[in-house]
């Protein structure tokens, strides 16, 4: 899954070159857009004349997300669960809408999903965002941004320790009859729901639009917004994306319009074969894409 704190980082065109990349090197993509306020991948992707959407699933319209899924034009392997064309307020959806487009998604008949979410840290954004194997938040390499990164990516863990922690069965009363039982007591308890233990949680930021004039801005501001904490918290750097004239613009950006050799493009490519090699051993032919994404990218 793919989240953000605020609009205008780049998501949208993060999920669509990273979908491209993969796809390009024979891993079997599909695009799903859960911007359900704003949805815009079936711009970028070229698939304009898209009549199904997600919002056909929540409707009852549509019995599975495979039935809505859609390939998208130029590149084999890559396909598209289109984002509703009028407004859906992600507020409201149910709990169980929620895990029925988890379930749903992980049904989809290809090797990747990448899920685009609605930007914000609404309660139901985050549910959205923690459906995923792999959690990344995108941000630009100003200092704002990398802040909004990481409240994002600290609201997400809290959400998910809540929802854990509203799971388990209650524990009877305590009567605590010296202030050493009571420490004793909560420090237990934090260590249970320590985000150490949190094996299913797996952060990543990707950094968007880096500017050429600010080298080091990136680990400089890292290093200060994590200063004085646990490093678990400090979420995996997964890469960095130039900013890149042949990927900016006033809307959405068709994929056909990107160059393949472009910075943004050639970045994207080197995130690809990261994934690659995370889910190296799951993914069928992983062993094949990251021998292409070397043979690629430059030494």
């Amino acid at each position: 899954t793919l989240g953000s704190a605020s609009v205008g980082y780049g998501k949208s065109f993060v999920a669509v070159a990273l979908g491209a990349s993969l796809a390009r090197r024979g891993v079997t993509t599909c695009l799903v857009d859960l911007d359900l306020g704003t949805a815009d991948l079936h711009l970028m992707t070229g698939r304009l004349d898209a009549r199904r959407s997600v919002h056909d699933l929540l409707r009852g319209q549509a019995s599975s997300l495979e039935e809505v899924m859609a390939p998208i034009p130029g590149i084999d392997g890559l396909h598209l669960v289109a984002g509703p064309r009028e407004t859906v307020a992600v507020g409201g959806l149910s709990t169980d809408e929620i895990a029925r487009l988890g379930s749903e998604m992980r049904r989809l008949p290809v090797d990747v999903v990448i899920a685009d979410l609605q930007a914000g840290v609404g309660q139901q954004v985050l549910d959205l965002f923690l459906l995923g194997d792999h959690h990344w938040v995108v941000a630009t390499n100003e200092e704002q941004a990398l802040a909004d990164a990481e409240r994002f990516l600290r609201l997400a863990r809290l959400r998910r320790t809540a929802r854990g922690t509203a799971s388990r069965p209650s524990r009877r009363p305590r009567v605590y009859t010296s202030l050493d039982d009571l420490v004793r007591d909560m420090n237990s308890l934090r260590q249970e729901i320590s985000p150490a233990r949190d094996t299913g949680f797996a952060p990543g930021l990707v950094i968007n639009r880096c500017r050429p004039d600010q080298p080091s801005a990136e680990s400089r501001l890292l290093d200060g917004l994590f200063e004085g904490k646990d490093p678990i918290d400090e979420p995996p750097l997964i890469g960095m994306i130039p900013d890149d004239p042949a990927a900016a613009g006033p809307g959405p950006r068709q994929l056909s319009n990107l160059p393949l050799h472009s910075p943004a493009m050639r970045a994207a490519t080197e995130i690809a074969r990261a994934l690659a090699e995370d889910l190296a051993g799951d993914l069928p032919g992983a062993e094949d894409l990251l021998a292409e994404c070397r043979e690629s990218l430059p030494v």
